[in-house]
Formats: structure tokens, sequence, C-alpha cells
């Protein structure tokens, strides 16, 4: 543990914050993955490579960048590549609700693995300690490590942070603010990082930055429901993102209570908690449909016999439900494009990933609903972000102690 901790604080010995802004610049542009070579960083910068190389090297020497080597092939010098180093391995967990996956996010990348899981319910605080500190074990026991050899454990959580106080909200996890990362630390014997952080939409848009695509928003429909875009700023060497609580808009002024507190919020009609317990009602007061099998199963499991019922067009309560559903998230997709008209829009969270025959169903329903919708067209696409990638940017805001106030 004194080596581990004496490693860190040779790290850390000059933070981002301690850096020129230049080599912010070019710090941010590895860490997000947009451009991750001096060529690339010099074009983004509109700088020589020489100046781009003077800057890399400074943040190799203090050991906050570190070289990655890609073959071009049989021809050609390799081209080397940069990434935010990882002076020990660290543990990472994406908690989005009943939906997680952890890993063991490591300084050599080839040694990094995720395991997912998911819960039928989303656990109370002292619930959640518990499955965390289950979950590290299992992360340790996977990767052969022992607590005292990683840094610790970084959390990304399904939260927003409250500009006005500072403080963390969630309608899914309304207990949050409550959360402490030294309490959980202390459960989990080793050092905690706390992050309310979606890097979703720049991780998206960064993948695309080749194609041509300037602006992008991300759909998310699982345990909640948001919309969160991001656009390349004018100068192109940045992106500029925007958090959109798309669920928390009103449309039922006399419905279910909001786990935000308000009545008739978006996110009572559409997410995947909402969808089931209705079900749920509705099978309790005489419907027979199939949907009956998994109402007590994950909300993914209930969301794939929803799809295949509506698909084979059998279940006449399950095509209702569904096609209710597709016209809630065609007028949440008339919203994004009434606001933001973005190139792209990813959809995300298990209620619409990978779901093909609704995909092409929001192509049909959406553009009535989208001013000069039938001059619009929609791009509609699935992610294309690696979950381990994403533990791995956790990891490194870790180790870069970024963001790390607790909760």
């Amino acid at each position: 543990m004194v080596m581990i901790q004496g490693c860190l604080s040779k790290f850390m010995k000059r933070t981002p914050d301690d850096l020129s802004l230049g080599e912010r610049t070019v710090l941010g542009l590895v860490q997000s993955r947009r451009a991750t070579s001096q060529i690339q960083i010099a074009r983004h910068l509109g700088v020589s490579t020489v100046t781009v190389h003077n800057m890399i090297q400074r943040l190799l020497e203090q050991k906050i960048l570190e070289q990655s080597v890609v073959s071009r092939g049989k021809r050609g010098r390799p081209l080397l590549h940069y990434r935010v180093c990882l002076p020990a391995p660290i543990l990472a967990i994406q908690w989005l609700g009943t939906t997680w996956h952890g890993g063991g996010i490591h300084p050599d990348e080839r040694k990094d693995f995720m395991i997912p899981w998911d819960t039928t319910d989303i656990p109370g605080q002292e619930h959640a300690i518990k499955i965390f500190s289950e979950k590290v074990g299992e992360l340790l026991s996977g990767s052969g490590l022992r607590r005292k050899d990683v840094l610790g454990c970084v959390i990304s959580i399904n939260a927003a942070r409250v500009r006005s106080s500072g403080k963390l909200s969630s309608s899914v996890m309304p207990w949050v603010p409550e959360l402490q990362a030294k309490e959980v630390g202390k459960a989990l014997g080793c050092r905690v990082w706390i992050f309310a952080v979606s890097m979703a939409a720049e991780t998206e848009l960064a993948l695309r930055a080749r194609e041509g695509v300037h602006s992008l928003c991300v759909l998310n429909v699982a345990d909640g429901v948001s919309a969160h875009a991001c656009v390349y700023s004018d100068a192109g060497s940045s992106i500029e993102a925007f958090s959109g609580e798309i669920g928390h808009i009103i449309v039922e002024r006399d419905g279910l209570i909001c786990g935000c507190g308000h009545r008739g919020c978006l996110e009572t009609v559409l997410s995947g908690s909402a969808l089931q317990r209705r079900a749920r009602e509705d099978v309790e007061r005489g419907i027979r449909t199939g949907l009956e099998s998994v109402l007590q199963q994950t909300p993914k499991t209930f969301f794939d016999a929803l799809e295949r019922l509506h698909t084979e067009r059998t279940d006449s309560y399950a095509v209702t439900l569904a096609e209710e559903f597709l016209e809630r998230c065609a007028w949440a997709l008339s919203v994004i494009y009434n606001i933001y008209d973005p190139d792209v829009v990813v959809l995300t969270g298990y209620g619409l990933a990978g779901r093909e025959s609704w995909k092409k169903r929001l192509v049909a329903l959406a553009p009535s609903k989208i001013l000069h919708g039938e001059q619009t067209t929609l791009r509609l696409e699935y992610s294309r972000s690696d979950p381990r990638e994403h533990l791995r940017r956790l990891a490194e805001m870790a180790a870069l102690n970024q963001d790390t106030t607790p909760l």
C-alpha cells in the first residue's frame, strides 16, 4: 500500500489544475479519445506538431500521459498514440438503476475485464452499499488482486448535480444526496470516488467525428428517461455538452408522482419500471396477457418480451402497450429535434437499444410531430461505445483526481 500511495503522490504532483491551458486542452482531447496522436491533436488545435510535441513531452514527464503504439500495418512506421497513465489498477462500477456493470481497469489495458449484472428493482441505500461490497469482492477475485493492490473504486451513478446547490439529485434513486463516499469507502475497505457523470453523448460524438457529424443527442429510456446533447464548438477543437432532463417534462397534470417530486412527468409513463408497474396492475384487474410471466423479472426482460409480443401481433394488450410507449418515444424525439436539430440521435437504455423493429416504427411516427418533419431526415442509431472503455475513462478521471467532491 505504501508503494501505491507513493506512486500516487508522484503521479499527482501536477494535477490538471496546474497545467497550462494548452496542456489541459491536449489532456481533454486524449481523455475524450477525440484525438490521441500528435498529428490529430495538431489538426484539432490548429497548431504545429512541434507545439503539440512539446506539450505532450511535458505531460509524459509528469506521468500524466503515456505512449500507446498502434501499428499502421506492414508498411510505414508505427503511429504513436497517447492515453492517460494509470499508476495502479482501479475498480470501476457504473450503476444505472437496475442495470449495472463493473470491471477491473489496469495500467495494462489488455488485463481489463467487465462483468454486467441486472437487478429486478432499484435497491435502497443500505442494500446498494451491500451490493457494492459484494461486487468489489467479485471484481477483486476476477482480477486476482487484493484491496491493497488497487488505488480504489470509482462509482458512476445515475444522477445529476444541481448547479445552484452543487448537490446531487436523482429521480431514479431519490436517496442519492445522502450517499457519502467516505461511508461507502469504509464498507468497501478502499478509497472510493463517486461521480455523477454522463459521458455518453461526448463519447458517441467523438466516435462519429470522421463522418462529418457535428451534433448529436443521446435519448436514454430505461429506469429513467433523459436526453443529453453535444455539439462541436465553432473552433471545432472542443465539445459543448448539454444535459436534458426530458423525462421530467409534465405530460399528465394529474398523473402519478415522479421520483423528482412532481406529478405526471414523462418518466412516470415511459420508464421501464412505469410500464412494468402498469402491466402488473392491469393483470391484477383481470387482463390476460403473455407478459404475466415476466412481471416479476428484470425490466429489461420485461421489455424483451414486450418487443417480441408486439412484433408477433398475437397479444392485443402487449401491442397496445407497446404502441403507446412508441408514441411517447416519438414525442420525445420530436422535442429533441425541435430544440436541438441534431445530426444523429443515439438510442440507449434497455427500452430502445438494439430494438430494430421499434427503431423503424419511430422513424415512421416521429416526423409528423416535428416542425418541417417531412423535410427532416431522422438518423437514429445505437451506441458504438464499448462499456469497458467507459469504465476506463471513469478510472482515468479518478486517477487524475477530477470531479471527486464527496457526495
